[in-house]
């Protein structure tokens, strides 16, 4: 049989070649990918904060009690997203580095906010938050632990007060981050750790306490109040300046 010369065998093939293509997706593979994007993996940020604690504290271990209430009542509205990191706990000051979604930080920045307004008999006070980073690719925790650092203040080379903060600052988190790196090596153990001896262990590693009252008293690091107040506030660009919402740049890291 002869085929027709508008619809040769070649003349057909030819068009169906050059007619462009569809990504075409059922109603299950629809489905599929619904499902993961409701149940991906949530987008981690990690929280570094210092504070003084209360002098009116009889057992500076309350504050570690509080934390574990905290996020033992947290409503979870979603799955998987649990909190992470580490709480050093010096005789007059806290250093905690926090790791979980935008969601859950936020809701520990206005618990740190609401912290203010308790006046004197507050668990913390002069909140300064150090840096926010944002999408990190992992954590550097594998749970929420903490460490009491039981060594006397006492540093014959006081040189913070002569530094720059971003010095300051700098040397601070390195400190931090090496020794999230030591504690990654480390055999799991308890939420207190290896005990009360991190100062013999690991010595190099502590940021020390003179360090973090220095930047409790820092100006130009914001406060938990702050820092949700410029989060929330809409952003504005005027014909008249390029200025922005102001965000300091050491705030993200």
């Amino acid at each position: 049989m002869t085929v027709p010369a508008p619809y040769s065998v070649g003349k057909r093939d030819s068009l169906l070649h050059s007619a462009p293509s569809f990504n075409r997706i059922n109603v299950l593979q629809a489905q599929e990918d619904s499902w993961r994007g409701q149940h991906r993996k949530c987008v981690l940020h990690r929280l570094f904060y210092v504070a003084n604690v209360s002098p009116e504290l009889a057992d500076k271990r309350d504050v570690t009690v509080y934390y574990e209430r905290l996020f033992y009542n947290f409503p979870k509205s979603h799955l998987g997203e649990s909190f992470t990191g580490l709480l050093l706990l010096y005789q007059s000051c806290i250093l905690h580095i926090l790791e979980s979604s935008s969601d859950n930080l936020y809701f520990i920045l206005k618990d740190l906010a609401q912290m203010r307004t308790r006046g004197p008999n507050s668990l913390l006070q002069d909140i300064k938050i150090l840096v926010i980073s944002h999408n990190i690719s992992a954590r550097l925790f594998s749970q929420w632990s903490f460490r009491i650092i039981n060594v006397p203040m006492l540093y014959l080379e006081d040189t913070t007060h002569e530094q720059s903060l971003e010095t300051v600052l700098s040397e601070c988190l390195t400190l931090l981050l090496r020794m999230a790196v030591y504690f990654a090596k480390m055999p799991k153990m308890g939420r207190q750790g290896p005990g009360e001896n991190l100062h013999a262990i690991i010595p190099d590693l502590l940021v020390r306490e003179d360090v973090i009252q220095y930047l409790c008293k820092a100006q130009d690091l914001m406060t938990p109040t702050q820092f949700l107040q410029a989060f929330n506030s809409p952003l504005h660009v005027t014909d008249a300046s390029a200025n922005v919402w102001p965000v300091p740049g050491h705030l993200f890291w």
